[in-house]
């Protein structure tokens, strides 16, 4: 069983893009805390949104967005310009919530904040 739960902060801008059939890939990262030996320790993981999932975060999600995400642990390996072999792990998205709403979820509310001038009358 290979499934990966994690809560955090977006931690950059999407990278959004539409490949073969139409269909979505949205990468970014993931900032998560962890306490070591009484320290908060931030690791950064890189996420890949897909087909359905990645529409959805690519209208919702933007970075600082506080999420969580379920899906699979990933490795992904390259060889570098000098030759060495690279690895990293990452995590391939299934599901999403939004944990204090979104983007748009904050422009709303600040539209509907109501505001107060000094020069507005009282009405007592």
């Amino acid at each position: 069983m290979n499934t990966l739960n994690l809560v955090g902060n977006i931690a950059r801008d999407l990278e959004t893009k539409i490949v073969g059939d139409n269909m979505t890939i949205v990468k970014t990262a993931i900032a998560v805390n962890k306490k070591i030996k009484g320290q908060d320790k931030t690791m950064f993981i890189d996420v890949t949104f897909f087909g359905k999932t990645a529409d959805v975060a690519a209208k919702f999600v933007s970075k600082g967005d506080k999420i969580a995400l379920s899906g699979s642990l990933e490795l992904d390996q390259w060889e570098d310009s000098q030759g060495n072999k690279r690895s990293k792990h990452s995590m391939a998205v299934n599901q999403m919530t939004l944990i204090g709403g979104g983007k748009q979820a904050a422009q709303q509310q600040q539209q509907q904040e109501p505001t107060f001038n000094e020069s507005d009358s009282i009405p007592f």
